[in-house]
């Protein structure tokens, strides 16, 4: 497989440009664009699609903390917005993305996109995670996903993951955010979940019929834990999650507009000192989870700091 090597940019994570590249993906001339080239009306999916861009920047920052020299994979690239990102600036990179599982007018977004910025077509596989094999794709030194383990089918979750490491180098890195719905909240669609039974949430909010809630599975820090176990991977998880998510209020316009509830309380809660306390519960009660898996063996864990092994981490 050919993808195109160029020298790595090293302001692939300079915040200035990387919201330029945003607001291009919000411009009219690139909406326009998208428009002239989709089936689907445009209000079907403007909100979905301004998601994609708050998910692409806040993707961008927690790979800040790596190199990104060596091979990489995104699971789950949507329109593949990052992927676009970090290929424009040298990283070598690859995605995957399903198209029909409920969510084809991705595909229609990135073929948009792919051509308005004339990239290459071989970046982003119709695939699931998991078919992908090591015979063909190679093997990956950093592996990551940014709010997709959610949507694993159910009864894969496990699969997935042994599928994934199959992919993964010996000395590599899988990199994971995602809800930890043992906490009774969903942030895709912004409101509690019946607790012990979240699939209940969905009819009384009149959304079970939607594709999105049908792909959740309620994943958990616990299921995690045993999945990673039963695959010989260790697993860390970063401290501070939730804490970083409240932050994240002030910084993210749509992230915001999707969390009108915590932006209402959220003054008070910083008032109170309570962000502050976010940061010090254990991560198995906080949401969202940020976690590392590394095989088993391998000495490294996540600290505040940051990541404490890699061959790909920054100095």
């Amino acid at each position: 497989m050919q993808i195109l090597k160029v020298p790595i940019n090293q302001d692939v994570f300079n915040e200035q440009k990387m919201k330029a590249f945003v607001n291009e993906l919000k411009s009219d001339a690139l909406i326009n664009y998208i428009k002239s080239r989709i089936t689907y009306q445009w209000d079907e999916i403007s909100k979905q699609y301004f998601s994609y861009v708050e998910e692409a920047l806040f993707g961008m920052r927690l790979l800040s903390k790596f190199s990104l020299e060596g091979r990489i994979l995104e699971v789950g690239s949507g329109p593949g917005m990052l992927v676009a990102w970090l290929h424009m600036n040298g990283v070598n990179i690859m995605g995957i993305e399903p198209s029909e599982l409920g969510f084809e007018f991705n595909l229609q977004l990135k073929n948009a996109i792919w051509d308005y910025y004339k990239l290459p077509p071989n970046l982003i596989l119709d695939l699931i995670a998991e078919d992908l094999d090591p015979a063909v794709h190679d093997k990956f030194d950093l592996i990551y996903s940014v709010n997709v383990i959610e949507h694993l089918p159910k009864d894969n979750i496990q699969l997935a993951f042994t599928k994934i490491k199959n992919v993964l180098a010996e000395d590599g890195m899988m990199y994971h955010h995602c809800p930890n719905y043992i906490i009774p909240f969903d942030p895709h669609y912004g409101f509690p979940l019946v607790p012990m039974f979240p699939q209940l949430t969905g009819k009384i909010k009149g959304v079970a019929n939607e594709n999105l809630w049908k792909s959740f599975n309620f994943i958990t820090l616990p299921q995690i834990k045993k999945v990673a176990s039963a695959i010989g991977m260790e697993v860390s998880f970063q401290h501070k999650a939730m804490k970083d998510s409240f932050v994240r209020l002030e910084e993210d316009k749509e992230f915001a507009e999707r969390h009108q509830t915590l932006v209402k309380i959220y003054p008070i809660l910083k008032k109170l000192g309570i962000i502050n306390i976010f940061g010090l519960i254990p991560p198995v009660l906080c949401t969202p989870m940020t976690y590392t898996l590394l095989r088993k063996g391998a000495s490294g864990s996540y600290d505040d700091k940051g990541l404490k092994i890699s061959v790909k981490q920054k100095k």
